[in-house]
């Protein structure tokens, strides 16, 4: 009978071995993993869940959860439905969710990795209460490490009972990316652009005033380097923006006066006023004392990197009501935001008297 249970006892201990090799294959060393600053595990990167060996390894047991994983990464927006392809990179209305990435930049759903927040327990109602972009529109963009399991999430690899959190030191180089980006940056060539216009003149036989308006188009230089009122970014920056299906043009300079902030998260929704102001964003407009959101453009006021910091420390409404009225001219990023061309990545400004 002894002899029996050593014999059963060692094939247990044969049988748990094996089982753990096939968990320290599953999380694999990868490239950029780091380690967490809670404890001594290691900490993921978001390229490491979806392009490296935890993909390769999910690919091979798509029901299978990885337990007691940390993953890194930006705050960049939640899901709005049930898959990560309902991604919104922005602050909004949803609590039960976020989305990770490695660029605090990104716009692409399929390089994020989607965190559940749940209500189930005390640890994950804490991890919600502190990530949710509903109640802390001002951790969009922050970097963070969350503690949960890896496991099918949202049609994707995501990140599910979540129980622990750190905010991390912003190590990303903003200068660099704008730089790269602004060189990339592809902007039309003229003779393609003459060439559509002309044809366009052609089939439709335009009336003179509308033929002036393509022109007008098609030799708009959206890097052209002069500070951009807010009729423009409404107008002939919008109508760009379509006849190119554009998504972002970087380091833009726009000025204007601070007429609001967007509560909630469509320009629609602007309060002209400084009444329960939010330190997310302001609104500007041509005039001082504009009240009609279509003659307005809503400005970003993110954290991140120093500039981004010091510039919505700076022009919230929230610690500063005295800058209602106030013009001031801001350098950023044109793209859609709050339903409209906006400004985001607002990290400059001056004041005008």
């Amino acid at each position: 009978m002894r002899t029996q249970n050593i014999f059963w006892l060692l094939l247990f201990l044969m049988f748990t071995w094996i089982s753990c090799e096939k968990l320290d294959t599953s999380l694999p060393d990868t490239h950029g993993a780091k380690e967490s600053v809670e404890s001594n595990a290691t900490c993921y990167t978001v390229e490491d869940v979806i392009d490296g060996e935890i993909a390769d390894y999910f690919k091979e047991n798509s029901e299978e959860t990885l337990s007691g994983v940390w993953i890194q990464g930006y705050i960049v927006g939640y899901a709005s439905a049930s898959t990560v392809a309902s991604a919104t990179f922005s602050a909004g209305d949803k609590a039960t969710n976020i989305l990770l990435a490695d660029n605090p930049f990104e716009t692409d759903y399929n390089r994020c990795v989607p965190v559940q927040l749940s209500t189930s327990t005390k640890a994950n109602k804490d991890v919600r209460n502190a990530l949710n972009l509903s109640s802390h529109a001002d951790v969009l963009g922050k970097k963070v490490q969350i503690y949960g399991n890896l496991a099918k999430y949202m049609s994707a690899i995501g990140l599910k009972n979540t129980t622990k959190y750190s905010f991390l030191e912003d190590d990303f180089d903003y200068e660099a990316y704008h730089e790269e980006q602004n060189q990339h940056q592809d902007t039309p060539t003229e003779e393609s652009q003459t060439e559509d216009g002309n044809e366009e003149k052609e089939d439709n036989g335009n009336e003179e005033g509308q033929q002036d308006s393509e022109e007008d188009l098609n030799n708009f230089d959206p890097l052209e380097d002069k500070v951009w009122s807010v009729s423009e970014i409404r107008g002939i920056f919008t109508d760009w923006f379509i006849a190119n299906d554009a998504e972002k043009v970087f380091n833009c300079y726009v000025k204007g006066y601070i007429v609001g902030y967007i509560g909630k998260n469509n320009l629609k929704q602007t309060s002209f006023s400084v009444e329960a102001p939010v330190e997310t964003n302001i609104v500007i407009a041509e005039t001082p004392n504009e009240t009609d959101y279509n003659k307005c453009i809503a400005v970003q006021l993110r954290t991140g990197s120093d500039n981004y910091i010091e510039t919505r420390q700076a022009l919230n409404l929230k610690n500063h009501p005295e800058n209602l009225h106030r013009c001031v001219t801001i350098l950023g990023s044109i793209e859609k935001y709050m339903g409209a061309l906006g400004v985001t990545y607002t990290r400059n400004y001056t004041f005008s008297e």
